[in-house]
């Protein structure tokens, strides 16, 4: 049982796109941002709404950082409790889905300071992203786009 719940945790923990994003993947926002031609209030609305969505973040991260930090203690203790392990596996997977929900509502405000022409691109970039981590989750990876780094910096 022991084991089981060791793999469950440590599949957990590697598995979770949110948190592995290479250097390499900012490039394509970078140019994606350059191919939307954002007008100069544009920017500024957008700069702003990434602030506030990285104020809001950086107390879930370190949360999630601190529980991980709790269950690799857990591992280690000779009194191991499965009721723990489980307990802080659920208080990360509730942080993880705040956390991508969060995202979503960035992402969409974003898109909704837009015009018609550029919600084309961003929409199609979105699908695009989609569209990878679909083919990541079922085994096909490139090297280049994975990494164990900490959590993404994602621009939208």
């Amino acid at each position: 049982m022991q084991k089981l719940i060791l793999l469950i945790v440590g599949f957990f923990l590697c598995s979770n796109p949110i948190f592995s994003q290479p250097e390499d993947a900012v490039k394509p926002k970078r140019n994606m941002v350059r191919n939307l031609e954002l007008s100069t209030e544009q920017e500024s609305k957008i700069s702003d709404l990434r602030l506030q969505f990285k104020k809001e973040i950086i107390p879930l991260d370190s949360e999630i950082d601190q529980l991980r930090s709790d269950i690799n203690l857990e591992l280690t203790s000779d009194n191991f409790s499965e009721s723990k392990i489980k307990k802080l596996t659920e208080d990360i997977a509730r942080l993880q889905q705040d956390l991508e929900f969060k995202r979503i509502l960035h992402q969409r405000a974003i898109r909704d300071l837009l015009t018609a022409e550029q919600k084309k691109k961003f929409d199609l970039h979105l699908l695009s992203q989609q569209e990878f981590r679909s083919e990541e989750r079922s085994g096909f990876q490139h090297r280049s786009h994975h990494s164990p780094a900490g959590p993404p910096d994602k621009e939208f």
